[in-house]
């Protein structure tokens, strides 16, 4: 201190800094002379590479607890540090104990605006960290980062562009199958009346696509712990991201209906199983990297564990480890195959103009490898599903519909064949066909003198038949012919699921849940789409779960949710949505109560909801007496199964009804309920109206 410097040299400085002390000199309390300061700097950056001893005050104390954790497991710092802190660090530990003093180094790189440039205060070049993380989120952010060249000790130019992509493409898929897992759990628990319980085990399932996500699953958590022992955090996240779009874009999609149960219920409960079992893993192994949108998943699906095994934060449950028995590599490459073919199907549509909603005839696989046949093959209604065609065939027979082409792989045949390699490559480009087909069979071929083998030859396959309606893709030893030819049917086939698209987003439009029963009313003048969607309603309903209707039929009193003007096929249409109420059968009903319109009132007080599907019948009271009515012979959920219920039985059409309804009412200048006019006719009542309506 300056204290201290005046007390032993007599001297008082205001400043410590070598050029005000150089001169001050200070008696030898050993009578050695004056002692003056060293002229020498010593580097600052040794007092860093010092800390693995300073730290523990090494070697004065703690001899024991530094001897137990040196050298450490692993230090991180900027691709900068390499001739600073990494340096000294080096020469220190060398120097003192010949080893280094640590055993990993994990290097980021350098964080630059998105113009290349160093960030600068005074540029302004990059954006408000704060601003970003209130917009985006600290997880995305974080995401962002981790999920770049950064990590690989490489330069990223930051843009907020891509932590906004981070949430589109990462967060909101993941999180969005979070919901649907919620809301099939909700359902579920509603139609069976019992809790769902989940465990995290492995699922014995006979499901294709049950054994592959597990296995995924697996092989992932394997792939990670090997990855962080190894500190190669570079690969760690990448195969995270992949294997959530596995589970999103593919599982929940292709499992959608089953979870839904629209194949029962114990086929609903295995899938709501392994999506909890799955989700749950991988929402605790990417808790280290998004801890918040973790936490948020976690604290709400740990309800679905037994009470013991819920913990209060996803951060005190251990790492997740790969299940043995759900590690199934030969299952993960199977639907690999699949996955190929089906990115290629799509491809095929985008360069023909064919949207996926409009089937397609047919599809051919040609392939030598029997294995990845008999893979196509036994996943072959996924794949007529997601393609939407109509036919699979998978075969070895090209005949003449192939044809190879080879080039040579420059890398590895240029470094072993040296100054032969440019006559091996000339003559690469000259093999036949059949020269081609003898490599793939027998794994080598003599080129110009050369043994060719492995990977030394790159085989491409091309199509040689009419492509007018064929669209030909080639990927791995594959060549897949989509027969793109279109008929009326299929087009027609495609109108109905635009139909059904544009009901599924009127119901995302106006906020309805998986759960929220409704009726659909349609009002077009296109002759063509109207014939289209009668043809195609037993398709239709399939999604909807409830058949259009005409607006012109809808009765009156019905909650309008949502409506909306679509064009599908470029014909307009207007759909509208409305609250489902249960509907009474006037001729089924006449005996159960003396009072029809009481007995409607008393009804309609009832939520329709699938609850009623589940019960089948309903009692409610009416002028003080109970009256039980049977679904789907008293009482309906839809003004469709009403009016087929009556259609079935010889009852007066319902849209009969209704006009006679609107006209009586005009006419008379007073209400008339259809349910009345129902009641009125069906007891035989005869009513003749003229083209003047009276």
């Amino acid at each position: 201190s300056i204290d201290e410097l005046e007390q032993l040299s007599g001297v008082r400085v205001t400043d410590l800094h070598k050029d005000s002390v150089d001169h001050i000199t200070i008696p030898s309390k050993q009578g050695k002379g004056d002692l003056k300061r060293v002229d020498e700097v010593f580097d600052c950056w040794f007092e860093s590479g010092s800390m693995p001893y300073a730290q523990s005050h090494y070697p004065f104390e703690n001899k024991q607890r530094f001897e137990k954790t040196f050298p450490a497991d692993f230090i991180a710092e900027g691709l900068d540090q390499t001739r600073g802190w990494f340096y000294t660090l080096t020469v220190i530990g060398t120097a003192l104990f010949d080893t280094s003093p640590f055993k990993n180094v994990i290097v980021n790189g350098l964080v630059l605006a998105s113009d290349g440039k160093k960030m600068s205060k005074r540029l302004k070049n990059y954006p408000d960290p704060e601003l970003v993380i209130n917009a985006h989120g600290a997880d995305a952010l974080r995401m962002y980062l981790i999920n770049s060249p950064v990590v690989r000790a490489e330069e990223l130019r930051f843009r907020e562009e891509g932590v906004k992509d981070v949430v589109r493409d990462v967060f909101l898929p993941w999180y969005n199958a979070y919901r649907f897992l919620v809301q099939v759990v909700k359902q579920y628990e509603e139609e069976t009346s019992t809790k769902m319980q989940c465990e995290m085990k492995f699922v014995k399932s006979d499901n294709t696509m049950d054994q592959w996500i597990q296995a995924a699953a697996a092989g992932l958590l394997a792939f990670v712990k090997k990855e962080m022992e190894a500190y190669r955090l570079y690969t760690v996240v990448p195969r995270l991201v992949r294997f959530m779009e596995d589970l999103t874009n593919w599982y929940v999609k292709m499992n959608r209906k089953r979870l839904k149960g629209g194949q029962g219920k114990e086929e609903a409960s295995q899938s709501i199983q392994v999506l909890f079992k799955v989700l749950m893993e991988l929402t605790r192994a990417m808790a280290p990297f998004t801890p918040m949108l973790c936490e948020t998943i976690y604290l709400n699906l740990r309800f679905l564990l037994p009470e013991e095994q819920r913990h209060a934060s996803v951060h005190f449950t251990p790492m997740p480890l790969a299940a043995e028995e759900a590690l199934d590599a030969r299952m993960e490459e199977k639907v690999r195959r699949m996955q190929v073919l089906i990115e290629k199907g799509r491809n095929a549509r985008d360069k023909r103009g064919i949207s996926l909603r409009i089937p397609i005839r047919k599809v051919t696989v040609i392939c030598p490898n029997p294995e990845v046949l008999s893979d196509l093959g036994s996943l072959q209604t996924y794949i007529l599903e997601e393609l939407n065609v109509r036919e699979l065939e998978v075969t070895q027979e090209e005949g003449d519909l192939v044809s190879r082409s080879a080039a040579p792989d420059n890398q590895i045949l240029g470094k072993r064949l040296g100054k032969a390699f440019r006559p091996v490559s000339v003559a690469i480009k000259e093999l036949t066909n059949d020269q081609l087909i003898q490599y793939e069979k027998e794994g080598k071929l003599e080129v110009a003198g050369e043994l060719l083998s492995g990977d030394d030859l790159k085989v491409s396959r091309a199509f040689n038949g009419d492509t007018t309606h064929i669209q030909a893709e080639t990927y791995e030893d594959c060549l897949a012919l989509f027969n793109m030819e279109m008929d009326d049917e299929l087009r027609r086939e495609g109108l109905a699921r635009e139909v059904v698209a544009r009901v599924q987003a009127l119901r995302k439009k106006g906020g309805l849940q998986v759960a929220d029963l409704v009726e659909i009313w349609y009002e077009c003048a296109d002759e063509n789409l109207v014939a289209t969607m009668t043809e195609l309603m037993p398709k239709i309903v399939e999604t909807t779960r409830v058949e259009l209707m005409p607006l012109a039929k809808r009765p009156q009193g019905l909650e309008e949710l949502v409506q909306g003007d679509e064009e599908v096929g470029g014909a307009a249409i207007k759909l509208v949505l409305t609250k489902a109420v249960l509907h009474c059968s006037p001729a089924a009903c006449a005996g159960l109560c003396g009072d029809f319109d009481a007995l409607v009132q008393a009804v309609r007080q009832r939520e329709a909801d699938k609850g009623l599907e589940k019960e089948g019948s309903l009692t409610v009271a009416v002028a003080g007496k109970d009256v039980t009515l049977t679904l789907n012979t008293h009482v309906f959920l839809s003004t469709a199964a009403l009016l087929r219920a009556a259609s079935d039985s010889d009852e007066l059409d319902l849209g009969l009804a209704l006009w006679l309804s609107q006209i009586l009412c005009a006419v008379c200048k007073s209400s008339l309920s259809t349910d009345a006019l129902l009641r009125v006719l069906s007891r035989g009542v005869l009513c003749s109206v003229d083209q003047h309506g009276e």
